[in-house]
């Protein structure tokens, strides 16, 4: 019985001892791993569109289409073309309507996109490329989901495409939330 104690003792100073290494393996590693390393890549977190899909369909109630009235100016900078991508896979879902194949562009013009990404959306700068190359595969998918196409008001359809983006924003920003927070751990 004497004998036993001493083989527990060491068995418990050892698995302690291993288990501290592997700690601090796993604390070395995901400190040395940037944030927006974890975020991007081939293993990217990013909310896929068919993540966000249910929040924002089926529509409950009809909204009310925004003001479209811009002032075009002409010394304003370029549009990021990746802006421009995300607007053109957007108005796919207004191409079976004579007429309003640029229907989210025209509700919500480019800038307007580009100002809410870069300015409203409440991405931080550091993430904020990693955003918008997740918004334009997103967008790939919600120009042409079929449930938003059955929505026979165009304006209602604008509005519901503009409701996945910030649904798809929230979804983003709750992963990159959740992978930064492990980061730090």
């Amino acid at each position: 019985m004497g004998r036993r104690r001493p083989d527990l003792a060491r068995f418990g100073i050892v698995a302690a001892g291993t288990l501290a290494a592997i700690v601090a393996v796993v604390w070395l590693v995901r400190s040395h791993v940037g944030p927006v390393a974890l975020l991007s890549g081939n293993g990217s977190q990013a909310p896929d569109w068919q993540d966000v899909r249910r929040e924002v369909l089926p529509l409950a109630a009809p909204a009310q289409a925004p003001s479209t009235s811009i002032d075009p100016a002409s010394d304003r900078p370029r549009i990021d073309p990746r802006i421009i991508e995300i607007g053109d896979n957007l108005n796919r879902q207004f191409a079976r309507n004579p007429g309003h194949e640029t229907a989210f562009t025209d509700a919500y013009p480019r800038r307007m996109l580009a100002a809410w990404i870069d300015d409203q959306a409440g991405i931080p700068p550091d993430l904020r490329d990693d955003f918008v190359d997740a918004l334009v595969d997103a967008s790939r998918d919600i120009g042409e989901d079929p449930l938003i196409n059955r929505i026979g008001s165009v304006p209602d359809r604008a509005q519901t495409i503009r409701d996945a983006l910030y649904a798809y924003r929230d979804a983003y920003l709750r992963r990159a939330d959740a992978y930064l927070r492990r980061a730090e751990s």
